[in-house]
């Protein structure tokens, strides 16, 4: 990882829940690590569009307000992330969340093929109707 942020210009957390505990405490450490790694590299790190916690116990919180203080922007998704930030002592900016950036899923289904934008998903509940097409018809593209 060292090496990949060596030859990159920066490292950026672009959306989604990635700095929580709630379902373990590997997940925070990691991706803080993450943040001290670029540091390290001397690439600046960029937080947008993020949920932040929750964040649970002293260390976890002072290690995520270390980690986080390197960082040059955190960007949160909703309120309540802005609200953690600022009760371990950082400021963040509410940025929105990134997924209501992409045009509707109509809109790109109905673009020719050549001009379909790739895209991973990431789908929480697959087993719903509205989502399974979804998947379906990302495979088929």
């Amino acid at each position: 990882m060292f090496a990949a942020l060596r030859g990159a210009s920066a490292l950026l957390f672009g959306g989604g829940g990635l700095l929580q505990n709630r379902t373990s405490n590997r997940s925070l450490y990691y991706y803080l690590s993450l943040i001290l790694l670029a540091c390290l590299s001397r690439r600046p790190a960029f937080l947008i569009g993020q949920g932040i916690g929750p964040i649970r116990g002293m260390l976890a919180r002072g290690a995520t307000h270390y980690a986080l203080s390197k960082t040059v922007y955190i960007g949160c998704r909703d309120q309540r992330s802005l609200d953690l930030l600022e009760r371990i002592g950082l400021k963040g900016v509410l940025d929105g969340d990134l997924f209501f950036l992409f045009p509707p899923i109509a809109q790109l289904l109905a673009a020719p093929r050549d001009e379909i934008p790739r895209i991973v998903l990431s789908l929480k509940d697959p087993d719903t109707a509205t989502r399974q097409e979804l998947i379906e018809q990302s495979v088929e593209l």
